[in-house]
């Protein structure tokens, strides 16, 4: 798996998209070239390629998803972050008050977190997760 990516890496990555041709582009089967639709200017040339419909349709598709991309990875970035600290809290809640709000007390282990649908027990698994992953 890759690196997640950062603020800066979604901002140069914004900042080319915005940079090109506006769009939306399009492509036709059996051609080679993407044109930008509004103003006609090829903005990409796919001879040679032994996929070429395939890859016009994907440069072509590229300057509509591109966008709309960077906005699903920021909404998502904003809510693993709202994740983060609320998980952070249900933790803290078990560690300094020894229950949880799904009843289970930290004296009797064998009642957690294997209580299924406990927010205490899913929380601590996604913190741990997400400290593997970084």
């Amino acid at each position: 798996m890759s690196e997640p990516l950062t603020d800066a890496d979604l901002d140069a990555i914004e900042r080319r998209a915005n940079a090109a041709s506006p769009g939306p582009w399009k492509s036709q089967l059996g051609r080679s070239a993407v044109w930008a639709q509004k103003d006609g200017v090829r903005v990409a040339d796919c001879r040679g390629s032994f996929r070429i419909n395939e890859d016009v349709a994907f440069i072509a598709a590229a300057r509509m998803d591109v966008p709309a991309l960077i906005v699903e990875a920021r909404r998502l970035h904003s809510l693993n972050i709202f994740l983060i600290a609320a998980c952070q809290q249900l933790a803290c809640f078990w560690e300094q008050f020894h229950s949880c709000p799904c009843g289970a007390r930290k004296e009797s282990p064998r009642t957690h977190p294997h209580v299924i649908g406990c927010p205490t027990a899913i929380a601590i698994d996604y913190l741990k997760q997400m400290a593997e992953n970084s």
